[in-house]
């Protein structure tokens, strides 16, 4: 996603604050498609 730019540095910002306040405690627990807005 990065080669082709789909992906910039301050997406992972943006994905580290939605888990964090998702405050999900497995993997399991997060709706992996609705975390961020595409």
């Amino acid at each position: 996603m990065v080669a082709s730019d789909d992906w910039s540095d301050t997406d992972d910002f943006r994905l580290i604050d939605s888990l964090y306040t998702l405050d999900a405690c497995c993997m399991e627990e997060v709706d992996w498609d609705e975390l961020m807005e595409h």
